[in-house]
């Protein structure tokens, strides 16, 4: 979608990379990676190290989607 964020309204992560960077995020903590996903690997490790419960929203939520997906269509079969 236009604007860097998706269809369900989250950054999409060149655009979250743009703006840590903007914000001097990146520089602080001295995260240099070029590649997007480089730097968000280097970005959560730096969120873990504050605490588990900074990690909270930076969850791979594909495994609960498809469950859900079945969860629905089950549910339109009948």
């Amino acid at each position: 979608m236009h604007g860097g964020t998706t269809f369900e309204g989250r950054l999409t992560l060149q655009e979250l990379v743009n703006r840590l960077r903007r914000i001097g995020y990146l520089e602080a903590r001295g995260i240099t990676s070029g590649d997007p996903y480089e730097t968000f690997e280097q970005v959560v490790t730096a969120l873990v190290a504050w605490g588990p419960s900074a990690v909270y929203y930076a969850v791979d939520r594909s495994d609960f989607l498809m469950k859900l997906k079945t969860v629905y269509e089950k549910r339109r079969d009948k």
